[in-house]
């Protein structure tokens, strides 16, 4: 099983589209060699996920603690 750090990147495309995408950088801690993927933030009624090839991932941002969270992925706090 490879090891993935995770560098994650959020931004808005077109504020007047409220378009957002995640990317995601993978770094593999043996090979060093990074991944990346971006996914378009979609909604279905009141939950925002992201389709990944495999799997749906739900994404919840808590505006209090600044934390934007991804199931199966864990919490990332902005930097």
């Amino acid at each position: 099983m490879k090891a993935f750090n995770r560098a994650l990147i959020a931004f808005l495309i077109d504020n007047l589209l409220s378009y957002y995408l995640l990317s995601i950088i993978y770094v593999s801690e043996t090979t060093k060699q990074a991944s990346p993927a971006t996914y378009e933030i979609q909604k279905d009624d009141s939950q925002y996920f992201i389709a990944t090839a495999s799997k749906r991932l739900s994404v919840d941002y808590d505006p209090a603690k600044d934390v934007l969270s991804i199931s199966s992925l864990g919490d990332y706090l902005r930097n």
